[in-house]
């Protein structure tokens, strides 16, 4: 095979083609991946700067578009005037210089794969939701109120004293913490008392073991004792048996004394021990009766507890009087000094949260704004270079039919000759050449216009992609204006509202709490609701209003919590549209990767038909004979 058809091939093998496709399928599987791994080395513009098409393209001659498209078609175009080892680096370097754009693709769409797994959705997610639970959460703190104060003010309206109805309340309440004090009280002295039952019941059992072995031990001293007395007795009835048996009597007296001792000490161990079982079986009448006692008290005070609870419970009216108690009470100061600074500082919280995810959404787009823009200068490029070798393909095209037509008038004029004049063998040569030229110059031509196509077509995508971001990036501007600031506003000043309005009652209690309530807020707003005038009816309306403002206060809150419910909603079916949308985008590099696959089949068809058409051999055996080696083009 020649060296021509060898060039031809290597061009339509180049690794760089195979590392574009390697790049575009690694691209586009970043999509089930969470990171990126850059294994390829793609061609950067340092590459290829010395490229003369790229210094064509990058006007440093300062050319307008028309004279770019003309010096590219010069440039491309099969000149006669240079060597054919010229043409052919021209076209290496028309290859070599497409393949960096696709290149630059490439890295643009593992950037894009990168960007479909960027953390600013789930940031998004997790504070709409924290908003949401904590928005939540201090509603159920101040639900009491209202509902307390609704009672202040349906009592104050039908005529009746409501610091009566806070007292009764209160004696009520007091009297059940009374009970529960007591009945608790007499649970620990029922429990107390079964442990010591328990201890007096083992103690019994064993003192009753203790007496039954002393009695056995006494009744085997006293069996001792009589066998001893019967000896002796014996010893003395016989003949001179008290001389006879002097020191087997001695003896048996001996044992007879031990044996009444060990009588003496068991009975008086079972006396001992007899009377220690009366004292505990005294104890355990004494602890039966004290449980008696208080199972009697547990069982009344238990009844009288269920009374009193029930009576509290069953009126809506007593339970929010109790609750506002419970809100009054000494041990839960602490947590109505908080409970405004907490709310306020969650709000500021949330709203820096939202501030993050607008910076995150605003740089996203930057970055998309960014892709497109380098995309679309490509594109624009790429318009230029292909109407620069669109007019480098007519101008070569051009002269071989001239020659064509030159060649077929010399044939017709030298038909009777037996061979071709020297003019006629040079345009032979010539159209042989210029088939040659265009036979590799083709289909980099073709493959920068499919790839023009291509890139043409993601346009699109990227404004979607654009319109999808920006989109969450306005959501979150509305969501931190609209909503968490507007509920910190109105928190401020229902609590203010609400100090005002129950500033000229006389139930210390409720200064106290409110006053604990705006402590944190008091420098939040200037303006209070105006002076407070001295009548009931003044009052009233003072109290309506503030319980129509915490009224609005919770639907506020639960407007804006369906409003962060619907967000994490739509938020969901977002990540999975991005996605979607980013996948679009980077499938631009499979089209990549299979134009690239299309120009190399082209390119080896071509060297196919070069060979096959005995074109190349022909040309060889001349550029032997009248030149020297080709120099390798890389």
């Amino acid at each position: 095979m020649s060296k021509l058809a060898d060039r031809l091939k290597k061009a339509a093998t180049n690794d760089t083609g195979v590392a574009v496709e390697k790049a575009a399928a690694k691209a586009a599987a970043t999509l089930q991946h969470t990171t990126v791994e850059t294994e390829i080395v793609l061609r950067t513009e340092a590459d290829i700067k010395d490229n003369p098409i790229y210094k064509i393209l990058n006007n440093e001659s300062a050319m307008d578009d028309a004279q770019i498209v003309e010096a590219l078609g010069k440039y491309l175009a099969r000149d006669k005037s240079v060597s054919k080892e010229e043409n052919d680096l021209r076209i290496s370097q028309f290859a070599e210089f497409n393949r960096y754009y696709q290149d630059q693709m490439v890295s643009l769409a593992q950037k894009l794969a990168e960007f479909s797994h960027d953390d600013a959705l789930s940031m998004y997610d997790d504070t709409v939701e924290g908003i949401k639970d904590k928005l939540g959460a201090f509603k159920g703190d101040i639900e009491p109120l209202v509902r307390a104060l609704k009672v202040i003010r349906e009592a104050e309206a039908a005529g009746k004293d409501p610091h009566a109805l806070i007292e009764e309340v209160q004696k009520m309440t007091r009297e059940e913490a009374s009970l529960k004090e007591q009945v608790a009280y007499l649970e620990v002295g029922i429990n107390m008392t079964d442990l010591e039952l328990n201890s007096l019941e083992s103690t019994s059992k064993r003192l009753k073991l203790d007496i039954e072995l002393a009695s056995e031990t006494k009744s085997k001293k006293e069996a001792l004792v009589t066998s001893h007395e019967e000896k002796i007795a014996g010893y003395n009835s016989k003949f001179l048996g008290g001389l006879r048996f002097k020191d087997e009597i001695i003896s048996e007296e001996y044992q007879l004394r031990w044996a009444k001792e060990g009588v003496d000490q068991s009975e008086s161990e079972i006396t001992t021990l007899t009377s220690r079982l009366d004292e505990t079986a005294s104890e355990m009448a004494e602890k039966e009766r004290a449980k008696a006692g208080y199972t009697i008290e547990h069982s009344n005070a238990s009844l009288e507890l269920a009374s009193v609870s029930s009576a509290l419970q069953g009126n809506a009216d007593y339970m929010a009087i109790s609750k506002l108690l419970e809100i009054t009470g000494n041990e839960y100061k602490g947590k109505r000094e908080g409970l405004v600074g907490n709310a306020q500082k969650f709000i500021e919280d949330a709203i820096v949260q939202f501030n993050g995810c607008i910076d995150r959404f605003t740089a996203l787009e930057g970055e998309i704004q960014t892709f497109s823009h380098a995309a679309q200068n490509i594109v624009d490029k790429q318009y230029l270079l292909i109407a620069g070798a669109e007019k480098a393909y007519k101008a070569t095209q051009g002269e071989i039919d001239l020659d064509t037509a030159a060649e077929a008038r010399l044939a017709e004029e030298e038909k009777d000759l037996e061979f071709h004049s020297s003019a006629r063998e040079k345009l032979i040569t010539d159209i042989k050449d210029g088939k040659v030229f265009l036979n590799t110059f083709l289909p980099t031509r073709d493959s920068v216009v499919n790839f023009r196509q291509i890139l043409a077509s993601r346009e699109a995508e990227f404004t979607a992609l654009s319109g999808l971001v920006q989109g969450k990036r306005l959501d979150a501007e509305e969501l931190r204006t609209n909503g968490a600031v507007a509920v910190a506003s109105q928190l401020v000043m229902t609590l203010k509202s609400l100090e005002a309005a129950v500033a000229g009652q006389k139930t210390d209690m409720l200064r106290d709490m409110l006053a604990d309530f705006t402590a944190s807020a008091r420098q939040a707003t200037d303006q209070v609701l105006g002076d407070l005038v001295k009548d009931q009816k003044g009052r009233n309306d003072r109290l309506d209003q503030a319980i129509t403002e915490l009224v609005d206060m919770q639907v506020k809150i639960d407007d804006f919590s369906d409003e962060l419910l619907s967000e994490r909603i739509t938020s969901a079916g977002l990540t999975e549209a991005i996605i979607e949308a980013t996948d679009r985008v980077v499938k631009s590099t499979e089209d990549l990767a299979n134009t690239v696959a299309d120009g190399r089949r082209e390119a080896k068809e071509q060297v196919g038909k070069v060979e096959a058409s005995g074109i190349v051999d022909s040309y060889e055996k001349e550029r032997r004979a009248s030149a020297g080696p080709v120099p390798k083009v890389d």
